[in-house]
């Protein structure tokens, strides 16, 4: 994407979850992936030309709507309806595309193939995969949503 904002946010100014210490509790993978988050949140927030409220309307609504895809896709893959699945894989490869990078949507878009393809199942390495990164990021959201709130 490309900003069309005079003059971008500079990074680490105005996101205030990007003041916050690196280190964080949890082991390495876990805190790379929060460094990770926190950089594509404040790349998003340049492409919305510094409009924080509007990112903070983006999250609420993923945070919103990702317990009921979880659910939908879960309930779908059990009754072998994958073409069902795939969109609601597709909706969350999309709501995604706007918060994370190419690597967390990948999964989104691998567990919409397989869906399609009908070789996903709810106890998949993808899905299982996918669910990881969500209950992680899940997390980091609602934290971070909570130091802004201060």
């Amino acid at each position: 994407m490309t900003s069309t904002c005079k003059p971008p946010v500079p990074e680490g100014k105005g996101n205030p979850w990007m003041d916050s210490p690196a280190v964080r509790p949890g082991n390495a993978e876990e805190r790379a992936n929060r460094e990770r988050w926190e950089k594509d949140l404040s790349g998003m927030l340049v492409e919305l030309c510094g409009d924080e409220e509007g990112l903070e309307e983006m999250i609420a609504t993923f945070l919103d709507e990702l317990p009921g895809l979880r659910q939908r896709w879960a309930l779908f893959l059990e009754e072998g309806k994958t073409a069902e699945a795939a969109r609601e894989f597709h909706k969350l490869k999309g709501s995604l595309s706007y918060l994370v990078g190419p690597e967390e949507r990948d999964l989104a878009r691998r567990a919409e193939e397989e869906a399609r393809q009908g070789v996903l199942s709810p106890r998949s390495g993808t899905v299982r995969k996918l669910e990881r990164f969500l209950d992680g990021f899940d997390r980091f959201l609602r934290e971070r949503k909570k130091k802004t709130a201060r």
